[in-house]
């Protein structure tokens, strides 16, 4: 998944450069804020509710109230994905200036790549081992991202 994140974050700036940043936001609302609505109010419910009925489910016999409803769960990413790209398109509208992706550019060099991946993992092992940032997102809505949040 990491390297999904990547590549979007690679070609973002072409993207929002392209399409512009209004254009670039309603395009991502309906490719992505759609079917993230629709996942969790929709997909992530069925299951509880039909468990209600099942006898040998792990929720058979719990009050309506108590299920676990409108969770992320395995959509965690779409919620990550559209964080990224907002904070990018804000970064560009607060700017207010023309800003250029510079093709000619080579990519970073494995020095930048290193350097990235220590301080990441570094950032990782803090909120991980010292912190209880992760296990409180399992325990919430938000559980999908606390399950593979610490893998970012």
């Amino acid at each position: 998944m990491n390297i999904l994140f990547l590549i979007s974050g690679y070609l973002l700036p072409s993207s929002v450069r392209k399409r512009g940043v209004a254009n670039f936001t309603t395009h991502r609302l309906l490719r992505l804020v759609a079917p993230l609505i629709i996942a969790i109010f929709i997909l992530n419910n069925i299951t509880p509710i039909a468990g209600i009925f099942i006898p040998n489910s792990t929720v058979f016999g719990i009050a309506f109230n108590e299920l676990p409803l409108n969770r992320i769960g395995p959509q965690w990413f779409l919620l990550v994905l559209i964080l990224l790209n907002s904070t990018y398109c804000l970064w560009i509208t607060i700017r207010k200036s023309k800003f250029i992706v510079d093709n000619i550019k080579p990519l970073p060099g494995i020095k930048s790549w290193l350097m990235s991946a220590i301080i990441l993992g570094t950032l990782e092992l803090i909120m991980g081992c010292f912190s209880g940032f992760w296990s409180d997102l399992k325990n919430s809505n938000f559980d999908g991202l606390g399950y593979q949040g610490m893998h970012l």
